[in-house]
């Protein structure tokens, strides 16, 4: 394992299992960190003026008493956390493969109800033809290899061709 990849699985695992997190319980050992911080902020606010509405933001919520919900660990989060971007990202990815999931169930029972509801021979070639076509054509957008391109269409022309046979 990478250590990207470590890092990344830790994020995943919540903050309150992440090693990377910088946090204490200890009063003095906050201060001082509050006191790195403000050093930093001062030193560095020039240089990140674009961030800088949103540190000053999760700056003045991270030096809040620690929660007694929260197990007592305060929430240092001041471009926004690993774990939070890591949700974000599984989210999307997970509406990705929704959005694949259904646009992949169409292209397979749309040409079949209409093949069967509609039992012509033009009916078959033309739907197969377009469908398969414009597979191919969602496909070259999602995919970056030509490989990967005609393999993904050749297996979605091979259904329907099968479909087709078993239905005639």
């Amino acid at each position: 394992m990478t250590d990207w990849e470590f890092i990344k699985s830790s994020a995943l695992n919540g903050r309150n299992e992440d090693p990377f997190i910088l946090t204490t319980e200890k009063t003095a050992d906050r201060r001082l960190i509050q006191d790195v911080a403000e050093e930093w902020r001062e030193d560095y606010s020039t240089y990140i003026t674009k961030d800088l509405d949103k540190f000053n933001r999760d700056y003045g919520r991270s030096w809040r008493p620690a929660d007694p919900a929260d197990g007592g660990i305060p929430d240092l989060e001041f471009f926004g956390s690993r774990v939070d971007m890591n949700r974000k990202q599984a989210a999307k990815a997970y509406l990705n493969k929704v959005v694949m999931a259904a646009i992949g169930g169409a292209f397979l029972i749309g040409p079949m109800l209409l093949m069967v509801l509609h039992k012509t021979l033009l009916t078959t070639l033309l739907t197969s033809s377009i469908c398969v076509f414009a597979f191919g054509l969602l496909m070259a957008m999602f995919l970056e290899k030509p490989f990967d391109v005609l393999s993904a269409t050749a297996a979605y022309a091979a259904v329907l061709v099968v479909f087709i046979g078993t239905s005639s």
